[in-house]
């Protein structure tokens, strides 16, 4: 016997086998996990497989990949056609080829690649490793990981004298809606476009990576310092030491000092419980 579809919540709770997630997936806000239809067959949990319309047994990833199918429809306003689910990607003429989740297209053929999704399951750890060798073999210049609650959009960029190789890795803060370009992704946000920061520790550490991968001497010669703003307009720019001094690995104290001064910031302000990176200075 099929029960009815209308209990999405609870067995997405099921799925997640994380009691503390209680409906997380805290990337979407617009209803988006009262969408995706899933149902229990047989004691089993299937979910409605848009692209492939059928049902099949879920798994956590593809909760979140169905959901943001469905963001990619209402947020983004690309219509399915231009989106394929589980794309193979050549890497390398001896590799075997990966799959990316999700690839958006900016035809109707499916022949340009503009934005791909690398899309893990809920609280999983793993980062970027896969998402920007997929960026750079489809010289597409979009991309977003996310495991659903945490998330980073990329943008590949080319040697500004080559045009080509070597690339180098960004943090932007949307992704295009249809019909728009990298201009338009690199205006300002607006207060309403601004998401807060679920791992801000994690998010210092993969800047740190970052810094490290793309200098071909001692990253922090240069230093990188990020502004961390809320919403009652705290920040912390500058502080007296480098915050990103020390072993690759690991945060120095006086990082873990500035991120705590922010923290504890938040904790008295009466709107605490949001902290934004707003920009990142080099």
């Amino acid at each position: 016997m099929v029960s009815s579809t209308q209990a999405t919540l609870p067995l997405l709770d099921a799925v997640s086998r994380d009691l503390s997630l209680k409906c997380g997936l805290k990337f979407f806000e617009k209803g988006e996990r009262n969408q995706i239809q899933l149902r229990e067959n047989e004691g089993k949990i299937e979910i409605w497989r848009a692209k492939r319309e059928r049902w099949l047994r879920v798994k956590p990833e593809e909760t979140v990949r169905q959901m943001f199918l469905i963001w990619i429809q209402e947020t983004l306003k690309y219509p399915l056609k231009r989106v394929e689910v589980e794309r193979a990607i050549q890497m390398g003429e001896d590799a075997e080829k990966e799959r990316a989740d999700i690839v958006i297209f900016s035809d109707d053929a499916c022949t340009d690649p503009y934005i791909i999704f690398e899309l893990k399951k809920p609280n999983s750890s793993s980062r970027l490793e896969q998402l920007r060798p997929y960026l750079r073999w489809t010289g597409c210049f979009f991309g977003c990981w996310s495991n659903g609650n945490e998330y980073s959009h990329q943008l590949r960029e080319e040697d500004p004298d080559t045009r080509k190789a070597p690339y180098k890795f960004r943090d932007i803060g949307r992704l295009p809606r249809q019909g728009e370009d990298l201009n338009d992704i690199l205006k300002p946000l607006t207060f309403a476009e601004l998401k807060p920061i679920g791992n801000m520790k994690g998010l210092i550490e993969r800047l740190e990576h970052d810094a490290l991968a793309n200098a071909g001497v001692n990253a922090f010669d240069t230093s990188v310092f990020p502004k961390i703003k809320s919403d009652q307009g705290f920040l912390l720019e500058n502080p007296p030491c480098n915050p990103f001094s020390g072993a690759s690995n690991q945060m120095s104290l006086c990082s873990r000092r500035g991120v705590q001064g922010s923290a504890d910031a938040q904790h008295r302000s009466p709107l605490a419980g949001r902290v934004y990176v707003t920009s990142f200075v080099c």
